[in-house]
């Protein structure tokens, strides 16, 4: 610093002055801070802080400007930075839980279903590009165990059923393929019962049973579409019979079908096979 004749400061002292007067401003802006901790402002002075940072232009140097999405990135990927491998104490969620007692959310009582995407169905591609991102992710057994601990709390009362069936009237379905259906008939067969329809005699059997039908469906008496074998007392149930010809009885894979459709698959008897074919002579 230099000074004239008569003592006053020629330079040096300005620099001296802003560092002092910065120093003053920072203390007074932390005590300002530490007095309000933990106080919430009232609604007038929530009023009278929004108009003077209008009237002062605070925020206006951001109007108008578009952040770039690489500006957009560092922010993301800082801010994720910060918390990346923390975790919250019990004491630090107790006090935010307290903090926002009372405090009425933004969107209550307002409708957005274009924000939460209610009663909007997904695309073809939407579903497509969930479907990929899903492709080859491993649950853990620790997240399954969770997933199923918390859908056996689910009580399924007669007025959730209901909703749920309002929910999904009018969804169109896929309808099931020829070749899912068989995977899935395959997968809900046993490993025995796979191995038995896969032996050298149940191909003899099912052979067998064709020759004495003349390879002709015992519905439809049409020949040259796809067969089926089906034992007339079940398969599982009756093992002494699954190799007996006069158990067995040709019926085209539609028919097939339409039997199981309407007796079901399991204790199935003589009396309904005669039923079944004798409504179809009729």
């Amino acid at each position: 610093m230099e000074r004239n004749k008569n003592g006053q400061f020629i330079s040096g002292h300005k620099d001296i002055s802003n560092n002092i007067g910065r120093l003053y401003s920072a203390q007074q802006n932390e005590r300002q801070s530490n007095s309000m901790m933990g106080k919430k402002a009232t609604e007038e002075t929530k009023i009278r802080m929004s108009l003077s940072a209008k009237r002062s232009g605070v925020g206006k140097w951001m109007k108008g400007r578009h952040l770039s999405e690489e500006t957009k990135r560092k922010i993301s990927l800082n801010s994720a930075r910060f918390f990346l491998g923390k975790k919250l104490s019990e004491e630090t969620c107790k006090k935010i839980s307290i903090s926002k007692k009372g405090s009425i959310s933004w969107n209550k009582g307002k409708k957005c279903p274009q924000l939460m995407g209610k009663g909007r169905p997904h695309s073809f591609e939407t579903r497509r590009k969930i479907g990929l991102a899903g492709k080859g992710r491993v649950v853990s057994v620790e997240t399954r165990k969770k997933i199923s601990d918390s859908q056996k709390k689910v009580i399924h009362t007669k007025e959730r059923n209901k909703k749920i069936s309002i929910a999904k009237k009018g969804r169109k379905y896929k309808p099931m393929s020829e070749e899912r259906r068989r995977k899935l008939r395959e997968n809900s067969k046993s490993p025995i019962n796979k191995l038995i329809r896969k032996s050298q005699e149940y191909e003899v059997w099912r052979n067998s049973v064709f020759q004495r039908d003349n390879y002709t469906c015992q519905k439809y008496k049409n020949r040259g579409e796809v067969l089926h074998p089906h034992h007339i007392l079940n398969f599982s149930k009756h093992p002494e019979l699954r190799f007996s010809i006069d158990n067995g009885i040709t019926l085209s894979a539609s028919a097939h079908r339409e039997f199981h459709k309407k007796y079901g698959t399991r204790n199935n008897t003589q009396k309904q096979i005669d039923g079944f074919l004798d409504k179809t002579q009729k």
